[in-house]
């Protein structure tokens, strides 16, 4: 116990710490796992299989599935627009906002940049007030939480290897249930008053607040986010058919799923290269015999299909518009008190100001 004790308080050991938490430290993290998991991938495999994979593969489903997911990105981004209670942001504006930050996320190599660059682009570049940014980031990723989590349990009724995937849902339904309780206590927290430096906190948890008390909108939410991570599956679906893996959307849905969960998970190069495809190899060969390289060559095409439209957006967005305020002309969105504001009819629980100006 003695030696456990002095290796712990040992100097060496906690500069090595720092040093792994370090950026640099991430990133090296990252290219060790990406590279070895993506040995994993492909050890052994045939790559003249690969290459017939593609060849035999129809292109017309592709196309499908690039024009669904296209769809469902504005889907998720009318998503985020439902939880603007007391401010209005257009649609295709959410919607760049949203993939920009995907984007940079995908092009960083700490992947911790997405909602710090989209809360800057909301607040800096569209004048969206900070609190009201932030608490809808915020509900955003919960109600990504719970969403996910009830097509996982859904899956556990259609899939021979339940008992594999059973712990995944229960740490996932643990996790959301916390992030649920955590928003909850942030809209309790929201009767006291912050001054000062900490002024910023009102305007967030007044935002929390509002969000908390408008149940139809969080349910709308809610059922949105279930419909995109189907429609998600159902592209990835559409790339299995092309290739003739032959699942069913349901068992496709899920891989996505476990494979996003992982990739965000374990540390990775940027793009989650190696990560992605290990997870999508071992997931397929684990539990439904699919061959290596054809589970490899759908790996690719799964990957690019959901990496490259937002990453294209983000350096089409940076390299016109950017994330600062545009010159000239800086008209703020408008901003409604809650007490003035009307409710609007078109989505349960939503109130909200007029809509902002022309998109970019």
């Amino acid at each position: 116990m003695e030696r456990v004790k002095q290796f712990l308080s040992s100097p060496a050991l906690w500069k090595i710490v720092r040093l792994l938490w370090s950026p640099s430290g991430q990133v090296a993290i990252g290219v060790v796992f990406s590279l070895g998991l993506g040995w994993l991938a492909i050890r052994g495999i045939k790559w003249s299989l690969v290459g017939q994979s593609f060849q035999d593969f129809s292109w017309w489903y592709a196309l499908m599935a690039l024009g669904l997911f296209l769809l469902s990105l504005f889907l998720r981004a009318y998503r985020w627009q439902v939880l603007f209670v007391t401010e209005r942001v257009s649609l295709f504006r959410l919607f760049l906002v949203q993939n920009t930050g995907i984007g940079l996320n995908n092009l960083s190599p700490v992947r911790v940049v997405s909602e710090p660059a989209q809360f800057a682009m909301l607040t800096l570049r569209y004048k969206v007030r900070g609190g009201v940014a932030a608490a809808t980031l915020g509900m955003e990723r919960v109600l990504d939480m719970v969403g996910s989590t009830a097509v996982f349990a859904t899956g556990l009724l259609f899939i021979p290897a339940r008992g594999t995937f059973l712990p995944y849902v229960l740490v996932a339904f643990v996790l959301s249930s916390v992030a649920v309780i955590f928003f909850f206590l942030l809209g309790v927290a929201s009767r006291k008053t912050f001054t000062g430096r900490l002024a910023f906190a009102n305007g967030f948890l007044q935002s929390v607040a509002r969000l908390n008390r408008a149940k139809g909108l969080l349910a709308y939410s809610l059922f949105l986010s279930v419909v995109y991570w189907f429609a998600v599956g159902v592209c990835a679906w559409l790339l299995s058919e092309g290739m003739g893996l032959g699942i069913s959307p349901l068992i496709s849905t899920l891989a996505i799923m476990s494979t996003l969960y992982f990739a965000t998970v374990v540390p990775a190069m940027p793009g989650a290269v190696g990560t992605f495809e290990f997870a999508i190899v071992y997931f397929l060969g684990q539990f439904y015999d699919v061959g290596q390289a054809l589970a490899f060559s759908y790996a690719l095409a799964v990957h690019a299909l959901l990496f490259l439209p937002p990453t294209v957006i983000a350096i089409l967005v940076i390299a016109t518009i950017g994330l600062t305020p545009r010159k000239g002309r800086q008209r703020a969105l408008p901003k409604v008190e809650e007490a003035a504001s009307a409710p609007n009819t078109s989505v349960p629980g939503l109130v909200d100001g007029p809509d902002a100006s022309k998109d970019d």
